[in-house]
């Protein structure tokens, strides 16, 4: 029953990624946590590196390091019909005040499809998939899942942009015995001062409850909510520089982070 709920809800989502207006065309670029609806305008692939340092980044409990680099992506447009985007990180924790630090990195694949209605240029299907490879260090682990469907929508207001996303997924552990539904929910409103700036302020929700996936009877635990608002600061057009900031807005998280990062694209 639990399966069949969860089935027909992804295949809901599924069926209605929608755009409210085209707009001003941009990628959706590496390191980005809320995703635009816009077409993309071009082919691109696009290389790059961030170093994040913060309490509760990634999956490490307390105060460390992450190095994400590479870090590599495909945005491939399908014309009027839709977006395919394949990457590939190598995530790297460099230090923490636990056992989790390592000097190895977390493979990590992913891939987005969007479609788009040929006449209306509406999406209509969009999800992504993540899979961290077999031979993953701490602080992921081997063999992680994660997969996502969500709603986006995008609308330009002059030098303004929004977007925003509402969803589901799972995301399975190394153990792949025990699952976890995430429902997501990202706000973004991005201002363009200069041709080259965009400023830009974010509102990430998720909660996670985590249940065995097998075996429904066994119960499941409390729910863990995270909410976390973040500035950023771009810089640049092929070459571009990113300085982010966030913070945890509940107690129980006490996350913060400030991270930055370069990525070149090659059009």
């Amino acid at each position: 029953m639990r399966t069949m709920m969860y089935n027909t809800l992804c295949k809901t989502l599924l069926a209605g990624l929608l755009v409210l207006s085209p707009g001003l065309a941009l990628a959706n670029g590496i390191f980005q946590s809320t995703w635009r609806a816009d077409r993309p305008a071009y082919t691109s692939f696009a290389v790059g590196a961030e170093w994040a340092e913060g309490r509760n980044i990634g999956n490490l409990p307390n105060d460390g390091r992450l190095l994400t680099m590479p870090r590599v992506q495909f945005n491939i447009p399908l014309g009027e019909r839709g977006e395919i985007i394949i990457g590939h990180d190598v995530i790297r924790a460099l230090s923490s005040s636990t056992a989790e630090a390592t000097s190895g990195g977390d493979p990590y694949f992913f891939t987005k499809l969007g479609l788009f209605d040929e006449t209306q240029y509406t999406p209509a299907t969009t999800f992504i998939y993540g899979v961290v490879e077999p031979a993953a260090n701490p602080p992921l682990g081997p063999d992680t899942l994660e997969f996502y469907a969500f709603l986006a929508f995008s609308k330009h207001w002059g030098d303004w942009r929004g977007d925003a996303n509402f969803g589901t997924g799972i995301f399975e552990d190394h153990a792949r015995s025990r699952q976890t539904d995430v429902v997501i929910m990202n706000l973004a409103l991005w201002f363009q001062p200069a041709p080259l700036w965009h400023l830009g302020t974010e509102y990430l929700y998720q909660e996670r409850v985590e249940g065995r996936w097998f075996d429904f009877t066994q119960g499941v635990d409390s729910p863990l909510r995270r909410r976390t608002l973040a500035a950023t600061v771009d810089y640049g057009d092929q070459i571009k520089g990113r300085l982010r900031v966030s913070r945890g807005l509940v107690e129980q998280s006490e996350d913060w982070a400030v991270s930055t990062a370069v990525v070149y694209e090659f059009r």
